[in-house]
């Protein structure tokens, strides 16, 4: 339960990021393919959240949560964002492709 509950403090720091650059929070459940959608300039963005406490993420154990956060999205015109919070550094990375689209440091 401990790393639940870090997870979700992680979570909420991400959404107050991107509140903080601009972006309309649609939902921030944490249930569901998406654990936040946001929008910006018209673009919506179906973000999962992965936390990890060790110094790199294993990416390789995400493939059925990506697949299914990428249906969501495409199912609702938006993009399919994996966000990985790795201590107080974040990345958008698209779910699709695993290119960085932004990167950022949180408070």
């Amino acid at each position: 339960m401990k790393n639940t509950a870090a997870g979700y403090r992680k979570q909420e720091k991400v959404v107050e990021w991107l509140k903080n650059k601009g972006w309309e929070i649609i939902y921030d459940g944490g249930r569901g393919p998406a654990d936040i959608i946001a929008r910006l300039e018209g673009k919506k963005w179906f973000i999962q959240v992965k936390y990890t406490r060790k110094s790199e993420m294993d990416e390789s154990r995400f493939s059925k949560e990506k697949e299914d956060l990428i249906k969501m999205a495409d199912e609702n015109s938006g993009t399919a964002i994996f966000c990985y919070v790795i201590q107080k550094s974040i990345w958008f990375d698209s779910a699709k492709t695993g290119k960085t689209l932004k990167r950022g440091r949180l408070a």
